[in-house]
């Protein structure tokens, strides 16, 4: 039976982070050659480096020296690569993290650590943004990479921009922003494949530090073992289906030499069956059921689509793209990432619950830590260039705004309080609601109004709260929720 092989688009369509043209602009890959080969020098060449733990003050140094990198932009990509790293695993390292509920926020800068290959794979991988930059240029921006590595080991791979098929789907008018979101939907992935495809060997040389041993030693000379291309599993994926992902990586090569092989058979083998996966990552025109989106995403989490080996309680970060005037109210156990351009963002904890909810939050395996507020109010906002720097793009949310929301579902259990914590001045607020709610009940109630004064007081609410659902827009939702009641009543 043929492998399949394919890339996993979630690192490039989820976790690649956009930072602004100066960072881009100082991720060169001369500059990216240098830094991997600072952090490959922390062991000698004896010793298997690639799998060497790196800390965060390791790598802020090497990034803010050699990549330019401000202090907020190494705690972006960190707190990124640490989600990853959770969730995708190779075999070499299972088990070895820390519990979620015992870190705090400062923590995951200070006690996690992340493999050296995770760090240069995730580095690599936002060189394709050069790519896109270079399209119109004469000579591509990744050649240095040619100069730097591969002439030292005497091979050339020819950077090739593909041009990419135009699509369009079927019925859809190309005038349609769905139409032209799907189009460069399908073009970005494809370009994501080429990009791997045409730079493998390129991550292979800087993945493990190969270095000619003698004179008239190359590249083809070079034996890699399984152990070295499990480690590529981080990026890869592969099996006998596109549902059946083999556990080691390793194992989907089939000529193996004693555990051996030569980097350039296997480099040239990976990416003559490479291929994008149409049912992980389903094409255009395609819609999943929600059957099939809980399988693939998972019921709560965050966590991206299309990974069956993502450990997903040890996977939630939130990070949002490009998004104006827009109302967010989350939990996190780790600080969010707002990255692109966002105008006119709030952020509040988690204002939402019902009697079901810690039941659902368990059995989806939503990393969480119950009776805490979790870290709403900490985030890390990467500013594009074309966003004034004095704009608060991303501000917190006023107590004074804020509104607690309960999903009217019912169900056959008795009612329960949220497993999430408000903040003291938001708790207020809610309580000073609910004092105000009871008021108003007791003061219809009361002998102090007559018939006549109750029924206008009554008609006056019924119209003001008419109003306000046609202006919040929520009265399609109670025509909804009488409807399914209806219906319900009608069985």
């Amino acid at each position: 039976m043929a492998q399949r092989v394919w890339v996993r688009m979630e690192l490039f369509e989820h976790f690649a982070l956009q930072f602004p043209s100066r960072c881009m602009m100082n991720l060169t890959p001369l500059n990216v050659s240098q830094a991997v080969s600072a952090l490959h020098a922390l062991e000698p060449r004896d010793k298997d480096t690639v799998a060497r733990l790196i800390s965060f003050d390791t790598w802020s140094k090497v990034a803010s020296k050699l990549l330019q990198w401000k202090e907020h932009e190494c705690r972006a990509f960190w707190l990124v690569l640490v989600v990853l790293h959770r969730q995708i695993r190779v075999p070499s390292e299972r088990n070895e993290t820390l519990a979620v509920e015992n870190l705090a926020d400062e923590d995951y800068y200070v006690k996690e650590t992340i493999p050296l290959f995770k760090l240069v794979i995730f580095l690599f991988l936002h060189l394709e943004k050069l790519l896109q930059q270079s399209k119109s240029k004469a000579k591509p921006a990744l050649e240095a990479f040619n100069a730097v590595y591969l002439y030292l080991l005497r091979i050339k791979i020819d950077f090739i921009l593909i041009p990419m098929p135009h699509i369009t789907p079927n019925g859809a008018s190309p005038a349609s922003p769905h139409a032209i979101g799907l189009k460069d939907r399908s073009e970005s992935e494809l370009q994501y494949l080429n990009f791997i495809k045409n730079h493998l060997d390129t991550l292979i040389v800087l993945l493990f530090d190969i270095q000619p041993q003698g004179p008239d030693d190359t590249y083809e000379d070079v034996l890699l073992e399984t152990e070295h291309v499990d480690l590529l599993g981080f990026l890869l994926a592969g099996g006998d289906s596109f549902l059946k992902q083999k556990y080691y990586f390793s194992s989907v090569y089939p000529k193996w030499q004693q555990s051996t092989q030569r980097a350039s058979k296997i480099s040239k083998w990976l990416k003559k069956y490479m291929t994008l996966n149409d049912t992980l990552y389903p094409p255009i025109g395609f819609a999943l059921t929600p059957s099939m989106q809980f399988q693939l995403n998972g019921g709560f989490d965050l966590s991206p689509r299309g990974s069956y080996d993502m450990d997903d309680s040890e996977g939630c970060c939130y990070l949002q793209r490009n998004c104006l005037d827009s109302r967010f109210n989350i939990y996190t156990p780790r600080r969010s990432i707002f990255t692109g351009d966002n105008r006119g963002l709030q952020i509040g904890p988690y204002n939402c619950s019902y009697p079901l909810l810690e039941v659902h939050l368990n059995v989806s395996s939503f990393c969480y830590i119950p009776k805490t507020p979790g870290h709403w109010d900490k985030f890390i906002c990467l500013i594009p260039d074309s966003v004034d720097e004095g704009h608060d793009a991303v501000v917190l949310e006023s107590p004074s705004n804020f509104t607690d929301v309960c999903i009217p579902v019912k169900f056959d259990s008795s009612s329960k309080t949220s497993p999430f914590n408000l903040p003291g001045s938001f708790h207020a607020v809610v309580l000073k609601m609910q004092e105000n709610v009871d008021n108003l009940r007791k003061l219809i109630a009361s002998d102090d109004f007559d018939a006549t004064s109750k029924r206008t007081l009554e008609l006056a609410i019924q119209a003001k709260f008419k109003e306000w659902l046609t202006l919040s827009g929520n009265n399609r939702q109670v025509l909804d929720l009488v409807q399914l009641e209806k219906s319900k009543n009608n069985q």
